[in-house]
């Protein structure tokens, strides 16, 4: 009975090592998720920006031509 007693609370304690990385690794995909959040935010005010810029210039450019 004892040594039952030892092999169910090895048992035990893997499973809760198993636990305690399983919710280890969700919070790592949790936070990583929240930056590629903010990384796409981040490339989608720049696309903006870039159309904005593009505009400005092709304005400066269409000043230029010879009629």
């Amino acid at each position: 009975l004892n040594r039952t007693m030892l092999k169910i609370s090895d048992s035990i304690s893997l499973i809760n090592g198993s636990i305690s990385e399983t919710a280890s690794g969700v919070t790592n995909v949790v936070e990583n998720n929240a930056n590629i959040v903010a990384l796409t935010t981040d490339t989608y005010e720049m696309v903006e920006k870039t159309l904005s810029y593009t505009n400005t210039l092709k304005e400066i450019v269409d000043s230029f031509v010879l009629s």
